[in-house]
């Protein structure tokens, strides 16, 4: 069909006039020309409807991360966004590794195995972490960096590993070059090493640069030290050039810059506007490192002992719930200190939710409820439950030590000494006792000492085992060959006249000098 109205290409280039008459009109009703608008947002329709909007990605709890292995939320499901700032926080605190607790104890066949601590020590250190919530160990860099779909060291993943007799299933976790753990290895290191990339190297500054902007930046963790220290606010309501009170911050960088002239040179106004170092994001940043260095001076004078928890909750200005946490302790100087080691964010108050804050944050530091030695709580009749299950944990820990051979027989020996050197005590604290009579005593104990030594181990091991087939406790069997922690294993037959083990459990006792 022929077209009624033909124009050629320029008309569409042609300014077209304002006003129009009744046959351009008409015209343009018989063949509209469509337009494309591309430079307008879509506006909402006289009936309500809204536009689409884009929702931004929900921004991740930093803070409030579980340290935990069992506990974490798997990384594939954090938003695409996050996945960098998340391995980023865990990278910065490292693998779970609570060297300090309590491991409990599974039957496998007729034998207890357990996780062993000294596995942290080894060559497994960077990866291997332990899950209290779970009693199982985990991978924290394939867990981080493990590509997704791939094959091998799932269980390490996912679940954790739980098959304390099979540990030749844990060196075959690391596998070849190309197993998907070492390929996790190579991923992270391309992670935290990131010198070689573009963007680094375009990046590059020059020494001078460098120097001046390390300056910069000592002058403004000079002053948060000290604002920090003396626990005062850092801004101010105007901090604007022209402001009379610029905030307590850069009032004191710039009597900083006043009395050191290396400072004056690199701070402020002689500070490029893209690099201030003065931006409420980058004092935020260096307090957070101030709290790490911090908390991490706490856990070396801590040292791995004992200590007591207080507790404390509110709300905040927002009127969000928040918990307060303390350590107190006896540092190597014997005395008494406490320390706040940090605030968590509780979603309400009950037992169980303030019980799972504490033990997060604690694990987030390495410590758990086995080192508490005693728990204070401010007001909160709702913690007695928290309570009576950290004094359960710690009375399970103290039965498991209590119920083992070593307790038992260094007790019954404890009972056979003592019982031979009670008299020769007793006679010694007389104030009237002859000094020929004391040391006839003296010699009748020694004789009956060495005489233990020397006739009374068969005696004392039967008092021993019977002891512990009566209360249930696992007898160790005195005919296996003795191991040597930390040692290869023996493999030679056992000894005449008695087996290797039960020579070598009596050995650092009877090689003893009584003297």
């Amino acid at each position: 069909m022929k077209r009624s109205n033909t124009r050629d290409i320029s008309s569409f280039f042609t300014k077209k006039s304002t006003t129009k008459n009744a046959s351009q009109v008409q015209t343009s009703e018989e063949n509209p020309i469509p337009e494309i608008n591309i430079t307008r947002a879509p506006q909402p329709s006289a009936q309500g409807s809204s536009p689409s909007v884009t929702i931004p990605p929900p921004v991740v709890d930093i803070v409030n991360l579980s340290h935990d292995p069992g506990k974490r939320k798997k990384l594939i499901d954090f938003h695409p966004n996050e996945r960098d700032l998340v391995r980023r926080m865990y990278i910065q605190r490292g693998p779970c590794q609570p060297v300090d607790h309590v491991f409990p104890k599974t039957l496998f066949g007729t034998k207890e195995r357990r996780f062993n601590v000294k596995w942290f020590d080894s060559s497994w250190r960077p990866w291997l972490e332990y899950s209290v919530f779970k009693d199982a160990a985990f991978c924290f860099i394939c867990y981080l960096f493990k590509a997704e779909n791939t094959a091998g060291g799932d269980a390490f993943v996912s679940e954790g590993f739980k098959a304390w007799n099979r540990i030749e299933t844990i060196r075959d976790h690391v596998g070849k070059h190309t197993s998907s753990h070492n390929n996790a290895v190579i991923a992270m290191e391309l992670f935290t090493k990131q010198k070689g990339s573009i963007v680094t190297a375009l990046s590059k500054q020059t020494d001078e640069i460098m120097s001046a902007y390390r300056k910069r930046l000592e002058a403004s963790i000079t002053a948060i030290r000290w604002l920090l220290l003396q626990g005062l606010p850092f801004r101010g309501h105007d901090e604007s050039e022209n402001s009379m009170n610029r905030g307590n911050f850069i009032s004191l960088l710039a009597l900083l810059s006043e009395h050191d002239p290396e400072y004056s040179k690199v701070v402020l106004k002689m500070a490029p506007g893209n690099c201030q170092l003065t931006s409420p994001i980058v004092q935020k940043d260096i307090i957070n490192a101030c709290a790490k260095e911090t908390t991490k001076a706490i856990l070396e004078e801590l040292n791995g002992g004992f200590f007591a928890i207080l507790a404390d909750e509110s709300a905040d200005i927002s009127d969000k719930e928040q918990m307060a946490l303390c350590l107190r302790y006896v540092n190597k100087k014997g005395e008494v200190c406490e320390r706040f080691i940090g605030v968590v964010h509780v979603h309400n108050t009950t037992s169980l939710t303030l019980l799972a804050a504490i033990e997060s944050l604690l694990m987030e530091y390495s410590l758990t409820f086995s080192q508490v030695r005693g728990q204070g709580y401010d007001g909160a009749s709702n913690m007695q439950e928290v309570s009576d299950t950290i004094d359960s944990n710690k009375a399970q820990s103290i039965t498991h030590l209590l119920m083992s051979f070593d307790f038992v027989f260094v007790a019954h020996l404890m009972v056979a000494i003592f019982g031979i050197t009670n008299e020769l005590n007793v006679a010694l604290q007389k104030h009237d006792q002859d000094i020929v009579n004391a040391m006839s005593m003296v010699d009748i104990t020694k004789t009956s000492l060495q005489k233990l030594r020397d006739e009374g181990w068969n005696l004392h091991m039967d008092k021993v085992t019977s002891f512990m087939v009566k209360y249930g406790v696992e007898v160790p069997n005195m005919e296996a060959n003795y191991i040597v922690p930390g040692r290869r294993m023996y493999r030679a037959n056992s000894t005449a006249g008695g087996s290797k083990s039960e020579n070598e459990s009596t050995s650092a006792v009877k090689g003893a000098k009584v003297c």
